[in-house]
Order: C-alpha cells, then sequence, then structure tokens
C-alpha cells in the first residue's frame, strides 16, 4: 500500500459511514506508516495542524500505536490543545509511553482543573471525563503540588460527587503515600472505599495497601458494597500479579457489580 495523501486520510476519519469495509485499509495504512517511518510521522505531524480537531484526536492514537516513544514530542503538542476531546485522546497514551515527559504538563493540567465547569447557565458545559482524567493523570505524575487545586475543586458545589471522591482518594496518596490510603482503607471510610481501592489499584507498589483491604474485607462488621467492592480487588490482584507489577496502571480498574438492593 503507497502511503495515502492527507485528503484521503482526512475522508476517511470524516466520513460518517460504517468503518467495516475499511478496517483492511486501516490496518495497511499504520502497516505502511510504520514501513516508512520518516514520510509517516512528516504526514502525521501535518495532519495533527488541521483544522478538524477529529483529525487531531485521531492523529494522536495512530502516532502513539505505530511510532510509540517517537510520538512523544507530538502528543505532548497535542495534549495542549484548545479541544478536550484532543487533549484526552493525547494524554491518555503519553502518560502510558513516557510519564517522565509528561511532567512538564503538570501545571496545565492544575490549571485545566482549577477553570473546570461542569454547569455553568450561558456557556458549554466542561466534560466531567475530562476532570476524571485529569484528576487520575496528577496522581500518575505523583503531583504534590496540585493538593490545592484538587481540595479545590472538592469544595466547589458544582464539582462531580464520583470525581469528589476519586479526588480525595488521591489527594490522601499525594500528600501522605500509600500509608495513608492504608490507613483510609483499614478505618473503613465508607463513602471512599471505592475510590480507594482503585488509587491502590493504579498507585500503590507496597503491600500495605493490600493487608488494609484483606483486613477490611474479614471484618465482621463491613457492610454487603464494601465486601464487594474489596473482594473484587483482592480477586483482580491474584490474576494480576500473575502477568504484571504493582502498580496496575496498564490494566483496567476491576469492574465491580454491587449486590441488589
Amino acid at each position: 500500500m503507497a502511503l495515502p495523501t492527507e485528503a484521503e486520510i482526512i475522508r476517511f476519519v470524516t466520513e460518517s459511514r460504517p468503518r467495516v469495509r475499511d478496517h483492511k485499509w486501516f490496518t495497511d495504512l499504520k502497516s505502511t506508516l510504520a514501513e516508512d517511518q520518516d514520510s509517516g510521522m512528516q504526514l502525521l505531524e501535518r495532519l495533527s495542524h488541521r483544522p478538524e480537531y477529529t483529525v487531531r484526536a485521531w492523529v494522536s492514537g495512530v502516532a502513539a500505536d505505530v511510532f510509540h516513544r517517537d510520538s512523544v514530542p507530538l502528543l505532548l503538542r497535542l495534549a495542549r490543545d484548545r479541544y478536550e476531546i484532543v487533549r484526552s485522546c493525547a494524554l491518555a497514551p503519553l502518560l502510558d509511553l513516557d510519564p517522565q515527559a509528561a511532567k512538564g504538563l503538570a501545571d496545565m493540567l492544575r490549571e485545566r482543573l482549577r477553570r473546570h465547569r461542569p454547569d455553568i447557565p450561558g456557556r458549554r458545559r466542561d466534560d466531567e471525563a475530562e476532570a476524571t482524567q485529569i484528576i487520575w493523570a496528577l496522581a500518575r505524575l505523583q503531583a504534590g503540588e496540585a493538593l490545592r487545586e484538587l481540595r479545590v475543586y472538592m469544595e466547589r458545589p458544582d464539582s462531580d460527587p464520583h470525581n469528589v471522591r476519586l479526588a480525595s482518594a488521591i489527594s490522601t496518596y499525594l500528600d501522605e503515600g500509600e500509608e495513608g490510603v492504608a490507613r483510609r482503607v483499614l478505618a473503613h471510610d465508607h463513602e471512599y472505599v471505592l475510590p480507594l481501592c482503585q488509587v491502590s489499584w493504579r498507585c500503590c507498589s507496597g503491600a500495605e495497601v493490600w493487608h488494609a483491604m484483606r483486613s477490611l474485607y474479614r471484618s465482621s462488621e463491613l457492610d454487603a458494597r464494601c465486601r464487594v467492592i474489596t473482594a473484587v480487588f483482592l480477586g483482580a490482584r491474584s490474576v494480576a500479579t500473575s502477568i504484571a507489577e504493582h502498580p496496575f496502571w496498564r490494566l483496567p480498574l476491576p469492574d465491580v457489580d454491587f449486590p441488589r438492593q
């Protein structure tokens, strides 16, 4: 397959139609980009400046998938894009490929969280999914300087309750480390057990939080909801440790199905 033109790729990305028959074309495209890396990267660089935000978002995923760490400079630029979907598509692979390089985005992420407004009359809503991604990114970057922004976010009445609980758990991690997370788990901080387990999964490399989770699970006074949560995470960890090392950033968060009331 010859390297396609910009126009061909733009048409592929922006046309609203079923893509089943285009799957082979897309697979061949990635192979062609990988075979001719100089020309392929130049093509993606040009596409990353296109006015169509869908094209810029598409470039992030393809560049990371094909060029891996060589795509980091491109992803760093797109992570500062004016459109949140482009920023999100660039930030996710960047954190996997080079968290150290992503540390340079910490101040920008703090500012985005500071300015995040989910519901203000007369203006476009900020997507709560972006706030979720920013909060997790600050944890992954171990951005202790973001504690103020996280606490202000938690205190705002318009913040999403799920994200407030997540920000609380991550604030404990950034402020007190794994010991603080283990303390809150063991204390059965009921409304926060799920985000604390999620932070344990993604952020903690030591055994202390897992000992605390196991002790909580064995407690005779534990309610059904928290028992399910701890059982799921403990069970998932026993599988995860056979294929990966702590922390489990690259593995999906365990899915918790709560018992019906």
